[in-house]
């Protein structure tokens, strides 16, 4: 349980700060296109109010009560390929990339805007791949690539920010 834990507990956090990012993109959209940025916005809420039930879940209950020797009282709610809260998450994740996909119509293939774009593309690309995965294992090996997707997408953020901001 305490290596499930560890990996949880920051992730809450990333839920978090994803909605600041996305609201930071909103903001900083002029009006023509940011439509696209708000619907990336409220579907990262979406996402981080589906990840923080989750992972709250499994740090407050399903832990204590492994820890307590209760493991059959949160069979259900073990955080385990093909159980609840598993999938439920896989269906966040999915809104995460969705998130990150619409947002990037609102930026151009502009030299400034580029790089978050075709990281918002590139995570966002991810989506379907993630939501499948739930229902067919082999999916997981692509759908894993956020772990390459979701940095760039920071880097890429830190970079048109820092440009923006000049």
């Amino acid at each position: 349980p305490w290596n499930t834990f560890w990996q949880l507990l920051p992730s809450i956090f990333l839920a978090w700060a994803f909605i600041a990012l996305m609201a930071c993109f909103y903001k900083a959209t002029g009006d023509d296109k940011n439509i696209f940025t708000l619907i990336g916005f409220a579907i990262a809420i979406i996402y981080a109010v589906i990840n923080s039930i989750v992972y709250f879940t499994v740090l407050t209950v399903v832990i204590p009560e492994i820890l307590s020797g209760n493991h059959s009282e949160v069979k259900l709610l073990l955080f385990e390929p093909g159980k609840f809260l598993f999938n439920i998450n896989g269906l966040a994740y999915t809104l995460m990339s969705l998130s990150t996909l619409i947002a990037s119509f609102a930026f151009s293939k502009r030299s400034k805007e580029s790089m978050v774009k075709w990281s918002m593309l590139a995570h966002g690309f991810l989506a379907p791949f993630i939501c499948s995965a739930l229902f067919w294992h082999p999916f997981t090996y692509i759908g894993a690539l956020w772990i390459i997707t979701f940095p760039l997408f920071g880097i890429a953020s830190i970079t048109y920010f820092s440009k923006t901001s000049e």
